[in-house]
């Protein structure tokens, strides 16, 4: 009898060759967001062990939503063939990936830039504190999600 780790199963109406899956871990291997030719063997590394199920690391919705410039962005004007390149290797060995979608928050590069904004008002250093996120704020990031996704 088949172990039910090798099973295939289904997520949605995507399905997955079996219950082996990579969780999302951050890569810290972009390059001013942009993903890498270390991202995509990470991700083809991964699949060639047998995973069928693949969650990349975190991908920023926004220019301003990532943590650091080592980090995904979903914004620049090349991601979709970049990720088509991971899409594309991942499925050469039968698995599936699911990209995981987010903004930092109060996790986000301030002193870089980013956007800060959080949930609430929340000191960061001694001379600064992120504001909580306006409706506008909120409003535009929904957006962007829906753009991401």
């Amino acid at each position: 009898m088949e172990q039910k780790m090798y099973q295939s199963f289904k997520v949605g109406n995507v399905d997955i060759k079996n219950r082996l899956v990579k969780s999302a871990m951050f890569e810290f291997a972009a390059n001013n967001g942009k993903i890498t030719k270390p991202i995509i063997d990470l991700y083809r590394e991964a699949a060639e062990g047998g995973a069928g199920l693949i969650i990349t690391g975190m991908q920023a919705v926004t220019a301003g939503g990532g943590n650091s410039p080592i980090m995904v962005q979903t914004t620049y004007d090349s991601y979709v063939d970049d990720m088509s390149k991971i899409v594309e290797v991942v499925h050469q060995f039968g698995s599936k990936v699911f990209v995981q979608l987010q903004h930092a928050g109060h996790r986000s590069f301030w002193k870089g830039g980013y956007d800060t904004f959080a949930v609430t008002d929340i000191p960061v250093a001694e001379d600064f504190s992120y504001h909580a996120a306006t409706v506008e704020e909120i409003d535009s990031l929904v957006k962007s999600y829906g753009l991401a996704a």
